[in-house]
């Protein structure tokens, strides 16, 4: 095959599924005696024998070469693409569509409960839904945090979501459940000191925040109740 800016390859022409497919085989020397980077008429005669017989055996030559660089490529992506680079990659992507707030929680749950457990350098592709059970989230089970649990998990859910559209890979975080069995509302109401306090602490009417509790405070049920028996 001869190239528009000259240059003159061997190659191997065969048809796959009714496509007429041309692989490379190597260089024609330029001239006579083949330089080491070049094939001689040997060598290519011998490659397309080579690529023939691959081609009865196992089917597309030329497909499975591209699938094997494919795989090389993911290999290399694979060793760079650590889990702080993906962490630091999703955080900041989440930034503009997180509250201030939520985005520093996430990031203090990666800092202090994720990183430190399984490894920053550790490449993203060897992560598995087991290891973050035991590394992660087990010893929050068991100090009783199972409320903190479930938290930690729906942000490890989120991440590895995001990861598997980015990066293409699997999403190992359809293997973690939250338990929803621990979650219950809070039965605790506030003493009338502690009432006493939050109102003293939101008296400023420009303070929106504060205002917004202090409604809450007064449309509460178990609140109104404590604050008429007082």
């Amino acid at each position: 095959h001869v190239a528009k800016h000259g240059q003159r390859t061997w190659v191997y022409r065969y048809r796959a599924d009714g496509i007429l497919r041309r692989m490379r085989l190597g260089l024609v020397p330029a001239g006579l005696m083949a330089k080491p980077h070049e094939m001689s008429w040997a060598q290519a005669r011998a490659a397309y024998y080579t690529a023939r017989a691959e081609r009865g055996l196992s089917g597309d030559p030329l497909a499975r070469r591209q699938e094997e660089k494919r795989g090389r490529l993911r290999e290399v992506r694979d060793r760079a693409l650590t889990v702080r680079s993906s962490v630091e990659a999703y955080l900041a992507a989440a930034a503009p569509r997180l509250a201030p707030s939520t985005h520093a929680e996430y990031k203090r749950q990666f800092e202090k409960l994720v990183l430190p457990e399984i490894g920053p350098s550790t490449p993203l592709s060897s992560l598995t839904a087991e290891r973050l059970r035991e590394a992660v989230l087990a010893p929050l089970e068991r100090r009783g945090l199972k409320a903190g649990r479930n938290r930690l998990t729906a942000t490890l859910k989120a991440w590895l979501r995001w990861c598997e559209g980015q990066y293409d890979i699997e999403n190992v975080g359809r293997r973690l459940k939250i338990d929803r069995r621990v979650e219950h509302a809070r039965d605790r109401v506030l003493t009338e000191s502690e009432i006493v306090a939050l109102w003293q602490a939101t008296a400023d009417p420009k303070d929106r925040i504060a205002q917004c509790l202090r409604f809450i405070l007064l449309t509460d049920r178990k609140s109104t109740r404590l604050n008429s028996s007082h």
